[in-house]
């Protein structure tokens, strides 16, 4: 018994201690700060020869064809990534036509060129500065997530060998667009959602922490890299 009070005092203390530190420390207002401070967007102030869609995700996508809508003639180009196993990547494969199916669209018609071969942001802005140098685009619109676009900013900006070029940022939001098409659960369960919306709960919290400082780590492993 004895035992059992010691215990419940323990329990009774840490918790009396996270709910004394969340109301001296405004831990959600500091997140917040430092995951905003990643965000960057630029909206193109002319028409642009062509929209870029990073890194294969549902809400980018749609980002991407509301743009694509209003310049058809825009070239699309999609990188849906490199997997490590081909299971992975028939599933990006299957799920991007299912995605363009659904809005009647398809790759020979609507979209320029989709690619599989970037694992990384670096090999994706290696990939644009090529793909512009041979098709002589100037004017391009990169499309990422907001927690994504700083570093996409700094790196793409850096491999951009026709200093002459625009380049353009524009984000997604990250809890998505909700079209009919598009699973509303995916995105309330997805890391896009939980990094802003659950910032304070346990479990999210931790999650969400390590998702921010891990973008940061790599934003400045990038800015050492390009010293």
């Amino acid at each position: 018994m004895k035992r059992l009070i010691k215990i419940g005092i323990i329990v009774c203390a840490i918790s009396l201690i996270v709910i004394i530190s969340n109301m001296l420390i405004p831990y959600k207002k500091i997140y917040l700060a430092i995951l905003h401070a990643l965000v960057y967007k630029m909206e193109p102030t002319e028409s642009v020869d062509a929209i870029f869609t990073l890194a294969f995700e549902p809400e980018r996508l749609e980002q991407s064809l509301v743009w694509k809508k209003k310049e058809s003639s825009t070239k699309w180009i999609i990188s849906i990534g490199k997997s490590d196993d081909s299971l992975t990547q028939n599933y990006k494969n299957h799920d991007l036509e299912y995605f363009l199916s659904l809005h009647k669209l398809t790759i020979s018609n609507d979209v320029f060129i989709v690619d599989s071969t970037c694992k990384h942001t670096y090999d994706e802005a290696r990939l644009l500065d090529k793909l512009a140098s041979t098709h002589r685009f100037q004017n391009i619109l990169i499309i990422s997530a907001p927690y994504h676009m700083r570093r996409v900013k700094y790196i793409f900006d850096k491999m951009k060998s026709e200093k002459n070029n625009s380049y353009y940022y524009y984000t997604c939001p990250d809890w998505g667009l909700y079209s009919n098409h598009i699973n509303k659960e995916y995105f309330y369960n997805s890391h896009h959602t939980r990094i802003w919306k659950e910032p304070l709960s346990m479990r999210p919290f931790i999650y969400s922490w390590q998702f921010v400082i891990k973008e940061w780590v790599k934003y400045f492993i990038y800015k050492l890299y390009f010293r």
